[in-house]
């Protein structure tokens, strides 16, 4: 870069301050065009959450009904449980879920549910303990 007489160097900082100032305006527009696109990928989560609770409420609904716990099979507990632990945290319908499935597991097949521990290995175990008492407990009776 050739050197700035005393003359010039007024003309070349207002050609720097305006070359900065189009930088800033196009950083700004950066950040932007970057919200914009965070706002709408949170926009896209947010809707798909919500569509994974929809389901989960309408699979969590069978398990507060009575008569389905007359049909259910192992896996479907297991799978309804699964449910309730993942979403309980967040939503009061889960939160009910897991403390029904619980108490009929509890009830019905002599299992606590809370002792099985958490995981792969905790759906392996309610499911196996659930098949091995095919037949539900009356009155606390096995």
């Amino acid at each position: 870069m050739a050197a700035l007489s005393f003359r010039t160097w007024p003309t070349g900082l207002t050609a720097a301050g305006r070359i900065g100032e189009e930088l800033t305006r196009a950083r700004e527009q950066r950040v932007r065009v970057a919200q914009a696109a965070e706002e709408q990928q949170g926009r896209e989560l947010r809707a798909r959450l919500e569509g994974e609770r929809t389901a989960a409420r309408a699979q969590l609904a069978l398990a507060l009904d009575a008569r389905w716990w007359d049909n259910a099979k192992a896996e479907d507990i297991v799978r309804a449980h699964q449910t309730a632990t993942a979403w309980k945290g967040q939503d009061p319908m889960a939160r009910s879920a897991a403390d029904a499935i619980r108490e009929q597991v509890q009830q019905r097949y002599g299992i606590n549910v809370d002792a099985l521990g958490t995981g792969a290995d905790h759906a392996t175990a309610l499911s196996e303990a659930a098949r091995a008492r095919l037949r539900p407990r009356k009155n606390g009776q096995q």
